[in-house]
């Protein structure tokens, strides 16, 4: 049984800490064999403004689970993204009145409603060279109007699509717990700087073929047309399940005597994608 208490720290807010009856885990107390941190992790961490966000993701990590174990080596490193991209599917699939099942290790999440089950993937696209690069918007770069077609309409969804096609290769259809089962896949992207403000028009082309690439040849076949991807039922495409989601939902966050908001001095408030 969960039990709430009082946070001793020094914020005017208050906020919570998530304690079991047995032993209590902090998403944000070091692993003793932690070496490479990620950037990210490590500000949203020691952000004094951040605490409710902190307890926020505690709290739904208590009530995911972690089967495999490596979530927390993962949130810590260079998977940081891809771990805040999978607390915030689960609490949407939670608050959306599934019945959600993270007992496997594939795939992420079995989800019940009524009588239908569906699985149920996330997955991220992330930098090429698996850094701990910061992907906020403070680091995009100047692009010239070719650059920035380029960028959106042929990069943007080839990235997509390679973790995609990841996931294809994993043959979810064939584990016992899957077949007979639509299989949906949520993607975020999280390969660069900017990269959730990219227009997802070109992943609807990337995907089905339709829509429009402003001159921009695409080469490979429309996702869904290629047999081997057709075991994928669905794609749920999110640019939002960032820190400042977070943030916004956490409870007393946009509260704080000393938030400020958006567009005020936002880099001191929003340092975090």
């Amino acid at each position: 049984m969960m039990q709430f208490q009082p946070d001793n720290g020094q914020s005017d807010v208050p906020t919570r800490r998530y304690f079991s009856s047995n032993h209590m885990t902090d998403l944000f107390q070091l692993l003793p064999s932690s070496k490479a941190l990620h950037q990210n992790f490590l500000a949203l961490r020691d952000s004094a403004l951040h605490r409710p966000v902190r307890d926020f993701m505690n709290d739904i990590y208590h009530r995911m689970g972690d089967p495999n174990g490596g979530f927390l080596r993962n949130f810590q490193g260079n998977g940081f993204h891809a771990r805040v991209f999978e607390l915030a599917v689960y609490e949407y699939l939670s608050t959306a009145g599934f019945s959600v099942d993270h007992s496997h290790d594939q795939p992420d999440f079995l989800i019940t409603k009524g009588n239908e089950t569906i699985c149920f993937e996330a997955t991220t696209t992330n930098p090429p060279d698996r850094s701990d690069r910061d992907i906020s918007i403070f680091g995009v770069q100047p692009l010239t109007g070719e650059e920035l077609f380029e960028k959106i309409y042929r990069e943007f969804p080839k990235r997509i699509l390679s973790s995609l096609s990841k996931k294809v290769r994993h043959q979810y259809h064939k584990l016992p717990q899957c077949k007979g089962r639509p299989l949906v896949v949520a993607v975020g992207p999280y390969f660069e700087p900017g990269s959730v403000t990219m227009t997802d028009d070109a992943l609807v082309y990337a995907l089905y073929g339709v829509g429009e690439t402003y001159g921009v040849p695409i080469s490979k076949e429309p996702f869904f047309d290629q047999p081997q991807n057709r075991t994928i039922s669905a794609i749920l495409y999110t640019n939002q399940y960032t820190v400042p989601r977070f943030f916004r939902l956490a409870d007393g966050a946009l509260d704080q005597p000393n938030y400020i908001p958006p567009g005020l001095l936002h880099d001191r408030c929003w340092p975090y994608p």
